[in-house]
C-alpha cells in the first residue's frame, strides 16, 4: 500500500493500471527466466523470522476491531499503530469484546463436538455471531463490515481494458515503479509459499507461482483492480482450516465471486470482531512460536541473530526491509565462515560456483 500510494502521488491514479500491467509482465518474465528458484533458497532463519514478524503484525492489527476501540488515528508503521491501540484501550466496547470472545471460543472448541466437528469452526463463528449481532438487542453497537466500510458493491466490476492506451506501457518512467511492485509481489508471494510448504510438508513450484501471480495481476488491471499478492494471513488461515489441495483456492475464489454477485449485502452484516478472532487465532498458529523457540535453543547465536533482525524489521518497517537485512546478515556470517574455511596460506581463496551463489 505505501508503494502504491507513492506511485499514485507521483504518476497519478490514471497510470496505476499501466503500472499493474507492467508489473504483471515483469512477473511473467521472472517466471520464464527462472528467478523463483533463488527465492526458494531463502534460509530457514529468515523464513521463521519473517513468519513470526508477520504474525505479530497481524495479531496486533486486529486488537482494535476485537476490542471495539474507537477514536483510532491511522498510522503507516507498526509502532504508531500499536501506540494508538494502547492509548485507546479505555474506549473498549463490552458487547464487541463478548462477540469476539464467543468467536474465539467457537473457533477453538467446535472441532471437539462430534455433531458439528466437520464444519469449519471459522464458518460456524461467523454465522452464529452475525446472527447474534443482527437479532439480539444490546449488540447493535458492534461494528460490522458495512458499518466500518459502507455498503459493499454488488455485481461484477466494469471491464476497462478497452479504454486503456497501451502505448503508455512504453513510458520508461513507469518501468521502475512497476519493477518495484513486481519485486515485492514476487518476494511476498514466494515467501508465503515457503511458509505454506512448512505448514503442509509440501514443495511449491516457484516459477509457476510467479507466472500465476502475473496472470492474476494482468486480469486485475483490465477490471480496474490494484496489484495483488499472495499473503500468509489468508494462506495460513485456509491451511489451518483444513485445506489440502489447490481446490481450496478455487473454492475461495468462487465464494468471493458469489459474494460479489449476490451476497454483498449479507457480507456487510458480518461483525468485525468475528473476523478479528479468526485472524488472531491464525496469527498464533502461523507464528510457529514453538519452532522459533526450538530454533533459537538448538542453533547458533548467529542464526538466532538473523531470525531476530528479520522479525524485528519486518514488524517495525516492512517485509522487504526485514528479509533484505536478514539476508545481508546471513550472507555476512556465511562469507566470514567461508573465508576461515578456505583461506590458503600459499594462494588466494578458491570457491566453487555453487559456493559463490
Amino acid at each position: 500500500v505505501p508503494i502504491l500510494a507513492v506511485i499514485v502521488h507521483e504518476h497519478g491514479l490514471a497510470n496505476l493500471p499501466y503500472v499493474t500491467i507492467l508489473a504483471a509482465l515483469f512477473l511473467v518474465a521472472f517466471a520464464l527466466i527462472g528467478i523463483g528458484k533463488y527465492i526458494r533458497k531463502v534460509p530457514e532463519s529468515i523464513v521463521l523470522g519473517f513468519t513470526a514478524g508477520v504474525a505479530v503484525v497481524i495479531f496486533c492489527s486486529q486488537l482494535n476491531s476485537f476490542l471495539g476501540l474507537s477514536g483510532i488515528t491511522g498510522h503507516e508503521h507498526f509502532a504508531g499503530k500499536f501506540a494508538e491501540t494502547v492509548t485507546h484501550l479505555f474506549t473498549a466496547n463490552l458487547p464487541t469484546i463478548i462477540v469476539g470472545a464467543m468467536s474465539l471460543a467457537i473457533i477453538l472448541t467446535a472441532h471437539r463436538i462430534r455433531a458439528i466437528g466437520k464444519i469449519p469452526a471459522t464458518l460456524l463463528a461467523v454465522v452464529f455471531c452475525s446472527l447474534l449481532v443482527y437479532f439480539v438487542p444490546g449488540f447493535n453497537s458492534v461494528t460490522t463490515l458495512g458499518g466500518a466500510y459502507g455498503s459493499l458493491p454488488l455485481g461484477f466490476p466494469d471491464f476497462v481494458g478497452g479504454k486503456l492506451d497501451f502505448s503508455m506501457l512504453l513510458e520508461r518512467e513507469l518501468w521502475l515503479p512497476a519493477l518495484k511492485v513486481a519485486g515485492l509481489i514476487a518476494i511476498e508471494s514466494l515467501l508465503c509459499a515457503v511458509v505454506a510448504d512448512r505448514l503442509t510438508s509440501t514443495r511449491h513450484r516457484s516459477n509457476q507461482e510467479l507466472f500465476a501471480q502475473g496472470a492474476a495481476n494482468l486480469g486485475s488491471a483490465f477490471f480496474g483492480g490494484i496489484p495483488a499478492t499472495g499473503v500468509i494471513a489468508r494462506t495460513g488461515t485456509i491451511i489451518k482450516t483444513g485445506a489440502a489441495t489447490r481446490v481450496a483456492s478455487m473454492i475461495h475464489a468462487l465464494v468471493v465471486v458469489i459474494f460479489v454477485v449476490a451476497l454483498a449485502p449479507l457480507a456487510a452484516k458480518i461483525p468485525l470482531p468475528v473476523l478479528s478472532a479468526v485472524l488472531l487465532v491464525t496469527a498464533v498458529k502461523i507464528s510457529e512460536y514453538k519452532e522459533v523457540r526450538r530454533f533459537i535453543a538448538e542453533k547458533s547465536w548467529r542464526l538466532g541473530a538473523v531470525l531476530g533482525v528479520t522479525m524485528l524489521l519486518t514488524i517495525f518497517t516492512d517485509l522487504v526491509m526485514g528479509v533484505g537485512a536478514g539476508l545481508i546478515l546471513h550472507l555476512a556470517f556465511a562469507a566470514h565462515d567461508k573465508l576461515k574455511t578456505y583461506r590458503d596460506k600459499d594462494g588466494p581463496i578458491r570457491l566453487s560456483e555453487d559456493e559463490v551463489l
